[in-house]
């Protein structure tokens, strides 16, 4: 160890590597800045990015070493290179020429996306910036700006470093700025500047600056920084996310700023966030190598044979002597027996098809355009249009069996609308902008009276007071219209979150108004006709994912110092001593079964000492810079304790158009869909049912509330029974869980195994109250379980960004939680439902495509290496060449290559909307049963079949000619057959195909034309192939065998496609009976529903939900509370026919000892069922709103 850091202290004295980093960063500002090379200073990186991923020394070596990692251009690497040392029947130019093309295409397109990155980088490191130098502004490239130095950023400029905010032109000192393209989200963020620096507003004050700051080195974490800062003559003050401004966001709504520049260039959070999205491959390519493997033991194996049986008819005494030989043969040695092994491996090499990746990365390339471009799924409300970010996975999309969903703005809106609240143990309902007391009953609505709406008033007062959000003024269009002194002022709220939005809306409308904050702490409020009033903001103790909660320190114009906190029943009610906990704890429950979002409210009033002790704890733990967040966690558990509960919010969250539709069609497409939130168990309930998630005749169980892991071993060892006794028959299965359950169930792998034959059994399941890291972990679970099914995640939040990355294809929905989940995502949607088009068709399409397109290409190639193998068996195994090398070398490029290309973008085996009309289809391809070995060997025999047909009718019918021209006619035969055989698989003959087969026959006859009618030295080595392809042309059993040859050749493709047309009208859907069946098979067809089924202003339930607000019947396994208390263990299973509070529940005791039992309630034939997939496909019972 000692030696090892003696040769690291030599090598940083050297200047081969740099030193370690400080634990922490400082940085001086003034005159002991950085800019002036302080001696001893750490060497921290200039501001210079670089995105680009080649230089120009780098670029050939770099990409040529990643070109050659693939295993066909590895393959045929080697074959030129071989084909150079030893004395080859065929040129090597037959190999280098595909090869070089291959490489150079790829090459081509690699360095162009580099050098537009280059492009990028260079004009973002030229930008002109302002630094400020003793008193003076210095125009540099931002590129040269350096740790510690002041940097002036003017109105709508983009933040060149991460910057310490140190003054602005507010009066209020605050700054506003977007940072979409840092998280996406378009909405103004409100930073604030410390107080001992905001009267530096000018260059000539900045020139007395004297600061030191103290903060942590750089980390990936957006909203993370802990630091602190000494002004000299004033005392230190902690710095946090609020006080740094980030590079690539962008000044707003300000004049200029002032700041000090912590981190540049690679250190800046940017930079650190800049990552590569983790390489996904498609399970098609999988296939593909394994295939190459096959052809090239195949390769190996023939020319084995080809190697042995050479030296046996050599070494025969009839031929070893032959006149016609000019030198006997040589002995066998392990070197001859090698050169003739690569010399019959050059001959046969062109079975390894070149050309296959080249086309393929075309091919989807070129179809990812069409998901672009496709108008069904433009998103006329945001006006956008479906994005694929990637070509690599298109044939994923039809390969999907398990969907994983958020919930919040993936299948709602998100969109948030306040709707009722519960005040001291009172529910409220708004009914056309007036609050109304609502009877427990739900159906009546009292007019309230002057108390009541001092009580409410007093409510609303707290909403307006206790959260984040910023205001922007004079906004055209807004509907939140307010006289200030006299003026109208148009109002609009910006919010990170749409909740926080709604309620102060709802808050709006009750004539309480938040109208903005200044100087950073006076918030000013408008009740009623009064006047403003402005309370002063002391300290916001932020949300975040572990507390679930929020809270503010407010003091009001007479001096009352309250503590006023929001958020979730389970983070609230726990730490209230006061109050109507239990009864708000009943309305958030009947809420949740409303569907509705919650929040709940609390307060508590602060002493003058209290408030000092609260701003002394906040201060020291602030001002920690290690562990700063587990100091603040603990400072914010004891602040907020012994609370008052004030009430709850309900706010809702409407559902996306035609979700209810889209998931049923994704059921009969036999994909199962498993709903992952961190919604409350009632509500996200609720909305499974009202998206049809859930369905009436399912039998739903639950793993809910788990208090350890023993208990939640037991409680999966009876839910295994369960399933697997309703599972053998054919019952649909729904499950729910919650995170605290799934967080022991993940502990132990005997536990996850159990999950997990649960889950890949049941039709739907819903999972609670998940943080991101498990939403990741329930998909990881289920994509290496051992059938390795294909995982298809889909979100629009930072919270979904583990489980998009995580799955096989990921997509994001362009919503309003920001653009995080569509930068990391695969492909991009407007809309949950663009999934039936996104999935059915395009996925439908893309597979067939790539598949017939990788066996083609296989077929072609054998079939042409096959009429060479047959010609060796011919020509005593002598290494003769059947082709000329111009025909070698441009069979895969040219004769063959533009039809393949065309098919396998514009090919429509099956029109879309009868894709769209009969979603079993999808279930015909997945698990990739169009690349299976049967497949696989079936191409093989027709290959084997063509070319043994075309070789030897060559051979029979004309026997006289010589070998060249042999080859040329068996050459032309093939270009026909193999041509003719993509015709026959073609069902979308479109004007663009149909032009390119034409165009590939005559660009064949016209290049044979040119080459053989002149004598061409540097490609030709004798005048043997000069006019041959006219003598060729006029041979009369050529015309009149062509069209014989082709139709022997076709019979088993015929007798094949016959075969599996009888087995096609068993089947109760096919594309090919389709016709066979009209009247008979019923597609699938799904009610929409009706508006007055819809939430209505006055009206309770949920989206979907019918009139009576009742619930379809539904079978309950509660694994909630088992062997909970010392008494004998057991499960219930609860027969639920409404959710009616009136109805009672009819409950069955299952006994632990006999958990099979429960699976005998499931067999009631007095509820719908809906066969599973394994049983129907599109003749299921469907349940809609009446």
């Amino acid at each position: 160890m000692e030696d090892q850091n003696i040769f690291f202290r030599l090598a940083v004295k050297l200047g081969i590597t740099k030193p370690p980093p400080p634990d922490k960063r400082e940085v001086y500002v003034g005159e002991f800045s950085v800019f002036t090379e302080t001696p001893g200073a750490y060497p921290y990186p200039n501001n210079k990015i670089v995105s680009s991923k080649y230089t120009a020394w780098n670029f050939l070596p770099k990409n040529l070493f990643e070109q050659f990692q693939r295993l066909a251009n590895f393959y045929f690497g080697v074959v030129s290179v071989v084909l150079l040392l030893i004395d080859a029947p065929v040129s090597p130019v037959i190999s280098i020429l595909p090869l070089a093309f291959v490489v150079c295409v790829a090459m081509a397109k690699q360095g162009y996306e580099d050098w537009v990155r280059h492009r990028a980088d260079k004009q973002l490191n030229n930008a002109k910036v302002r630094v400020v130098h003793d008193g003076f502004i210095k125009n540099v490239k931002c590129e040269q700006i350096h740790v510690g130095d002041l940097v002036e950023v003017q109105a709508d400029e983009e933040i060149p470093a991460d910057l310490i905010f140190l003054s602005s032109s507010e009066p209020e000192n605050t700054c506003y700025v977007t940072t979409a393209n840092l998280d996406g989200e378009t909405n103004l963020k409100v930073f604030n500047c410390m107080k001992e620096t905001s009267d530096f507003k000018t260059r000539e004050k900045l020139r007395s600056l004297n600061a030191f700051i103290e903060c942590e080195q750089p980390q990936v974490d957006l909203y993370k920084f802990n630091g602190r800062i000494t002004v000299e003559g004033s005392q230190t003050r902690p710095l946090s996310a609020d006080n740094l401004l980030l590079r690539g966001s962008s000044l707003k709504n300000t004049d200029y700023v002032y700041g000090v520049a912590v981190y540049t260039g690679k250190d800046t959070k940017m930079a650190k966030n800049s990552k590569f999205k983790p390489h996904k491959v498609s399970t098609v390519e999988g296939v593909l190598n394994r295939f190459l493997v096959v052809m090239l033991l195949i390769l190996i194996l023939e020319s084995l044979f080809l190697t042995v049986m050479f030296y046996y008819y050599m070494t025969r005494k009839d031929i070893k002597n032959a006149w016609y030989l000019v030198e006997n043969i040589e002995d066998i040695t392990a070197g001859n027996a090698v050169n003739a092994f690569l010399t019959f491996s050059s001959l046969i090499n062109y079975i390894v098809p070149i050309s296959l990746y080249v086309t393929m990365e075309l091919q989807k390339f070129l179809g990812a355009l069409f998901f672009d471009w496709d108008e069904d799924m433009y998103d006329s409300k945001t006006s956008q249009y479906a994005k694929a970010n990637t070509s690599d996975l298109n044939e994923d999309l039809g390969q999907v069996e398990y969907l994983f969903a958020d919930k919040t703005g993936t299948l709602t809106e998100n969109e948030m609308l306040f709707r009722q609240c519960s005040v001291e143990g009172v529910l409220y309902h708004e009914m056309d902008c007036t609050m109304k007391r609502r009877s427990e009953s739900g159906t009546k609505y009292i007019d309230i009276d002057h108390a009541e709406h001092q009580i409410l008033q007093d409510f609303f007062l707290k909403l307006a007071l206790c959260h984040t959000v910023h205001v922007n003024h004079h906004v055209e269009g807004s509907n939140l219209a307010i006289l200030v002194n006299g003026r109208e002022d148009r109002l609009e709220f910006q919010a990170s979150s749409p909740d926080e939005k709604a309620l102060l809306e709802a808050a709006f409308r009750q004539h309480v108004a938040f109208v903005g904050l200044n100087n950073g702490c006076e918030m000013r409020i408008i009740i009623g006709e009064k006047e403003e009033v402005v309370y002063t903001l002391h300290h916001v103790l932020e949300f975040d994912a572990t507390r679930k909660r929020m809270s503010v320190v407010v003091e009001s114009p007479s001096g009352e110092l309250s503590l006023l906190c929001k958020g979730a029943e389970t983070a609230i009610l726990p730490r209230c001593t006061d109050g109507p906990t239990d009864s708000v704890m009943g309305h958030v429950n009947m809420y949740a079964e409303e569907g509705l979002r919650t929040l709940c409210i609390a307060e508590k009033r602060l002493s003058k000492q209290d408030f000092n002790q609260i701003d002394s704890m906040l201060l020291e733990a602030k001002n920690t810079i290690e562990n700063r967040d587990d100091a603040l966690a603990a400072v914010f558990d004891q602040i907020e304790s012994g609370m008052t509960c004030v009430g709850a919010t309900a706010v809702e969250d409407q559902l996306q158009t035609q979700v209810p539709e889209t998931i049923e069609y994704l059921r009969h497409a036999g994909i199962k869909v498993w709903i992952l939130t961190g919604d409350k168990i009632e509500t996200a309930r609720n909305i499974s049912y009202s998206c049809r998630h859930f369905k009436r005749g399912m039998n739903e169980l639950s793993l809910l509330q788990q208090r350890n892991a023993d208990d939640c071993t037991e409680s999966l060892t009876q839910l295994v029974d369960v399933v697997l006794a309703a599972y053998e028959r054919g019952e649909e299965i729904a499950i729910t869980v919650d995170g605290q359950s799934l967080a022991f169930t993940m502990e132990s792998e005997h536990n996850r195994q159990m999950f997990l034959t649960i889950g890949l059994r049941c039709s739907a399941v819903l999972c609670c109250r998940l943080s991101p890291l498990q939403k990741s972990e329930v998909v990881t679970l289920v994509r290496y379980s051992p059938d390795r099914p294909v995982t298809l995640a889909i979100g629009d939040g930072a919270n979904d960004v583990s489980m998009i990355q995580e799955a096989h294809v990921g997509i994001g929905v362009m919503g309003k939680e920001g653009r995080q989940a569509v930068r990391c995502s695969d492909y991009a949607i407007g809309r949950f439902m663009f999934l039936q088009k996104a999935l059915l068709v395009h996925g439908h399409w893309y597979y067939h495509r790539i598949s017939v397109l990788i066996l083609y290409f296989f077929y072609k190639n054998m079939a042409f290496m096959n009429c060479q193998l047959m010609y060796l068996l011919l020509c005593a195994y002598s290494g003769q060449t059947l082709f000329h090398s111009f025909s070698l070398t441009f069979f895969n490029v040219f004769f063959t290559a533009a039809p393949i290309l065309v098919y396998g973008v514009l090919e429509q085996k099956v029109p879309a909307h009868v894709l769209l009309k009969y979603p079993s289809f999808y279930k015909d391809i997945r698990r990739n049963a169009m690349l299976t070995w049967p497949q696989f060997f079936l191409w093989v025999f027709y290959c084997v079949w063509h070319a043994a047909v075309i070789f030897w009718s060559v051979f029979v019918v004309l026997p006289s000619i010589d070998n060249w021209m042999f080859g040329l006619c068996v050459y032309h035969l093939l270009i026909l057959v193999l041509n003719i055989k993509l015709c026959l698989h073609t069902k979308l003959w479109s004007a663009i195909f149909a032009s390119c087969v034409l165009f590939t026959f005559l660009f064949y006859f016209g290049f044979n034309a040119v080459y053989n009618v002149y004598y061409w030295p540097l490609f030709q080595s004798s005048y043997e192939f000069y006019w041959l392809f006219f003598d060729a042309m006029s041979i009369g059993k050529l015309w009149w065998g062509a069209p014989l040859v082709v139709s022997l050749c076709f019979v088993p493709d015929l007798l094949v496609k016959f075969i599996y047309l009888v087995k096609e009208k068993k089947t109760p859907i096919s594309f090919s009976n389709l016709r066979a069946l009209r009247g008979k098979v019923v597609p699938v067809q799904l009610t929409t529903l009706s508006k007055k089924n819809s939430f209505m202003r006055g009206g309770g339930g949920f989206r979907g939900s019918s009139s009576d607000d009742k619930k379809p019947p539904v079978v309950h396994y509660d694994a909630t509370g088992l062997h909970s208390g010392g008494g004998a263990s057991g499960s219930r299973v609860t027969i639920a026919s409404s959710v009616d509070s009136e109805s009672a529940a009819e409950e069955h005791y299952v006994p632990p000892s006999a958990p099979t039992a429960a699976a005998a309630m499931f067999n009631n034939p007095s509820y719908d069922h809906v066969p599973d997939d394994r049983q129907s496909t599109v003749s299921s019972t469907h349940w809609a709103v009446s």
